[in-house]
């Protein structure tokens, strides 16, 4: 059995986990982005978390480099639609990308355009390929329960167009639930409407 060859889904992929190295060097060229390295091999090493990470923090490290040139619509589009043509390659047929539009704020596009964004990417790639795929949008534990419901509630036209769900992301820190109660209760009620 050839799993290469295999037909596949994939539930859980980081769209900030998923960059091309080359897409890297090459946007931050474009834009000046100053990188630690624009050797491709290097690169690659700053992207790869250790087999054995000490803490889901020293993982979480990995996602710096891309986000740095994450902050256009037209790279995240790019970024977005590489990751589902590397996929289908490996043939996966559907995936759920995950990714927190708040980190992708820097370059001045607000939640909507950023969203808007991602999917066009995924539409590029469901366009081109045998691929279909859907959001998660990611809610930081890190930000205030406020920024979580500025997610929720931009998000929610979205709805039906490609995003699936609202997931809490990053560090854990004890009793870090109670604080995300209400945008995640308004998720659900949006669920059921």
């Amino acid at each position: 059995m050839n799993f290469a060859t295999l037909p596949k889904i994939e539930l859980h992929c980081h769209l900030d986990g998923s960059l091309r190295p080359e897409t890297i060097i090459d946007i931050a060229k474009r834009d000046g982005i100053r990188l630690p390295s624009i050797d491709k091999d290097e690169i690659q090493r700053e992207l790869i978390a250790p087999v054995e990470c000490e803490s889901l923090d020293e993982y979480l490290e990995k996602f710096a480099i891309p986000n740095f040139v994450m902050q256009s619509g037209e790279n995240l589009r790019r970024i977005t639609f590489e990751l589902f043509e590397d996929a289908a390659s490996e043939n996966v047929k559907y995936m759920e990308v995950r990714f927190a539009p708040l980190l992708h704020t820097a370059g001045g596009l607000d939640v909507e355009e950023i969203i808007q964004s991602v999917l066009d990417g995924i539409r590029d790639a469901e366009n081109q390929y045998e691929i279909k795929g859907n959001l998660i949008l990611s809610c930081m534990r890190t930000m205030s329960a406020d920024r979580a419901l500025e997610v929720v509630e931009k998000g929610k036209k979205f709805l039906g167009l490609g995003v699936v769900a609202i997931d809490l992301c990053a560090s854990e820190e004890e009793g870090f639930c109670g604080e995300f109660v209400e945008p995640i209760a308004l998720a659900r009620e949006m669920d059921t409407e």
